[in-house]
């Protein structure tokens, strides 16, 4: 399964609504709308949806690719696929970065969102069985001086 990874979509975006020079008109934001529902979506229906031919939509999906807005593609796991958790992360040291690519490279670990606030990061994780899952959240915090705490949550259904 191909689906769209819209947080650097957002990221790209300028409040001019231009992405890497790249300007995003009605079009191309309705285009990003249909991927983000079903990046599956075949590129004959979605030229159907926005009323442009195939050839057409394809050349906007291109562009958005070379130009940043669209930055890869990804599974996304299902319920079925293992334990789906979320661990919210304090870092001591700053800057963060070195903590922040510890935690991208630990088994299960799908994204690391750095915050601003209170948290320093979150980190989407997806393991079978929760006991790895716990094995995973307690490495974390043993392995990294830089994380000082750390809370474990399991994630249930979510809603789009």
């Amino acid at each position: 399964m191909r689906w769209l990874q819209l947080r650097s979509v957002a990221i790209a975006l300028r409040i001019d609504g231009k992405a890497s020079g790249m300007d995003l008109d009605h079009t191309n934001l309705r285009i990003l709308s249909l991927l983000e529902k079903d990046a599956r979506l075949p590129t004959a229906e979605i030229a159907r949806q926005v009323h442009l031919s195939r050839p057409a939509v394809q050349e906007r999906i291109a562009r958005m690719e070379g130009a940043g807005v669209i930055t890869g593609y990804r599974v996304q796991i299902g319920p079925a696929g293992g334990v789906r958790a979320m661990v919210f992360v304090r870092i001591a040291e700053r800057p963060c970065d070195p903590a922040l690519q510890f935690l991208a490279a630990q088994t299960g670990v799908v994204e690391v969102v750095s915050l601003s606030g209170e948290l320093d990061a979150v980190v989407r994780v997806n393991l079978i069985g929760i006991l790895l899952c716990t094995k995973v959240a307690m490495d974390i915090m043993q392995a990294q001086d830089g994380v000082t705490s750390h809370i474990f949550q399991t994630v249930g259904s979510g809603v789009k």
